[in-house]
């Protein structure tokens, strides 16, 4: 999610660029990497390796199940848990593409769902209190999301 939160940052940041590489704090680099900013996206947004197929079975075999809890509702209706994942450590983003889209709103969307399903889990892990509840509520109407919290 922070890679997220960079990319979103950086295109408000520079918007004047069209293309940027984002490279994990533990890569090495041993070659020139300017090809890359070569690379016709063909209208993409995101460029990067992905982990389904290759040599290393561990590494080469990360599917969208291996990163994400499809028993929530909100990831199985919407994502395929089969889907090739993709190597975090070095991605592409085409500026521009991403301008296109609707990419911001989604991300943001994405963003409130994960506070929002952290707070419940944590409100039903803590014990339902009726501050907690009330403050829950508060933050939920703000987002126009209705939780599913039980009695309490």
């Amino acid at each position: 999610m922070m890679l997220t939160a960079i990319i979103h940052f950086s295109i408000q940041l520079f918007s004047s660029l069209n293309k940027v590489v984002f490279l994990d704090d533990d890569i090495v680099v041993q070659t020139d990497l300017s090809p890359l900013w070569d690379i016709d996206m063909n209208g993409k947004v995101n460029g990067a390796v992905e982990t389904c197929s290759g040599e290393d079975k561990y590494v080469m075999s990360k599917r969208l199940k291996s990163y994400l809890n499809f028993s929530h509702p909100l990831i199985s209706q919407n994502f395929d848990p089969n889907e090739c994942a993709w190597a975090y450590g070095m991605n592409i983003f085409d500026l521009d593409a991403w301008r296109k889209t609707n990419i911001s709103s989604t991300y943001h969307y994405w963003v409130e769902q994960v506070y929002i399903y952290m707070y419940i889990t944590s409100y039903k892990r803590k014990g339902k209190t009726k501050k907690s509840k009330s403050k829950l509520l508060l933050i939920c109407s703000k987002l126009n999301f209705t939780p599913h919290i039980g009695k309490g």
